[in-house]
């Protein structure tokens, strides 16, 4: 299955979720360079979306099509969340599972 970060746009393009998490992943680094803290941010967007990797929530975005992917505010239920995930994460698995990045 591949895995989506938002539903399909208006002119039918899908987001790969893989390729969303490196790209903020990315940018977060570099927003945050020039502080002590560029390998969290580059973390933090690793992990911002992690809940879109449940099947529950793919097989949603897939049935909504809401091209957001943010359908918290309006679809309630733990297999719609997609946020928490990546929150929890680091509090599970202790920073140095991840291994130094650049």
């Amino acid at each position: 299955m591949l895995f989506h970060a938002h539903s399909a746009n208006a002119v039918g393009i899908w987001h790969p979720l893989f390729d969303h998490l490196t790209s903020v992943s990315r940018l977060a680094r570099e927003f945050a360079v020039a502080t002590p803290w560029a390998d969290e941010a580059r973390l933090s967007g690793l992990l911002h979306d992690l809940g879109k990797y449940r099947y529950s929530y793919q097989h949603y975005i897939r049935q909504v099509h809401d091209p957001t992917g943010h359908i918290e505010g309006w679809a309630g239920g733990r297999d719609k969340t997609h946020s928490t995930a990546g929150g929890l994460w680091p509090q599970q698995y202790p920073r140095k599972s991840f291994g130094p990045q650049g």
